[in-house]
């Protein structure tokens, strides 16, 4: 399988959520879910940064999640790809929550 953005953005369609909460602050969060560690490993390699992948030891799912900047810049690359209307919304929504209540800061990506 050859990962793109296409791919992601259909996969996160199906196993993801967005959303920008307050918890003394606003966040912005993604979080992608799926029982087989192997391709949330292969996402993560993909969009090239940091981020968290642990599993829920209940119900036997990982999940890869990531926030603030990093989310900001994957949802803006998956927006284009999404077909969902809900999601497209979600994303929409989420984005410009982010953008009213979060001051904008760049992300450190990996060097490879």
């Amino acid at each position: 399988m050859r990962m793109n953005w296409s791919y992601v953005a259909a996969f996160f369609e199906g196993e993801g959520s967005i959303c920008c909460y307050f918890n003394y602050q606003h966040k912005l969060r993604v979080d992608i879910h799926q029982k087989d560690k192997r391709i949330l490993n292969k996402i993560k390699k993909f969009i090239n940064f940091k981020a968290k992948l642990q599993l829920h030891k209940q119900s036997q799912v990982w999940r890869l999640s990531f926030g603030c900047a990093k989310a900001r810049w994957f949802a803006n690359k998956i927006l284009p790809y999404c077909n969902h209307p809900g999601k497209i919304k979600q994303i929409k929504t989420a984005l410009r929550l982010d953008k009213k209540f979060v001051k904008p800061r760049k992300i450190k990506r990996n060097k490879n």
